[in-house]
């Protein structure tokens, strides 16, 4: 009896901690849910040159920045002149949380289309500079 009576206060005292238990939520995306799949498909059906053309047309010089666990701007070498001179445009969704599979995977394939663009927005921005200046431009940064 007494053993009978120990080991129901163990299951007891087992259940009664396990309930007081606090479980950390999961991270809510604030996407919506297939948010991440059509990104990922515009990012690789995207013309990136034709991109580019449109931005530099609207005057738009900017590079486009990853935010994932601090700022990148993949593709080329950046500095801090040319970060005033040109700017940089946040590619939403790559900040530090991940919500699934499908954003993990749209933040590397963003990466990529970010690095094509900025690549080749600096190729243009030097064309165009080097029109006006002569071959050497002003600001020295290399393709990575």
């Amino acid at each position: 009896m007494k053993q009978s009576l120990m080991r129901l206060l163990l299951v007891a005292s087992v259940l009664a901690i396990g309930s007081c238990k606090q479980e950390k939520p999961e991270a809510r995306s604030p996407y919506p849910p297939d948010y991440f799949l059509k990104e990922i498909t515009k990012l690789q059906e995207a013309n990136v040159p034709a991109d580019v053309e449109a931005s530099l047309a609207k005057g738009d010089h900017r590079f486009l920045l990853c935010e994932d666990f601090g700022a990148s701007v993949p593709g080329v070498t950046w500095n801090d002149e040319m970060r005033k001179k040109y700017g940089t445009r946040i590619l939403d969704g790559t900040g530090d949380m991940i919500f699934g599979e499908d954003h993990k995977r749209y933040k590397m394939v963003a990466a990529g289309y970010a690095e094509r663009y900025n690549k080749l927005l600096w190729e243009r921005i030097q064309e165009a500079e080097a029109e006006k200046t002569g071959p050497e431009t002003p600001i020295q940064a290399t393709p990575q």
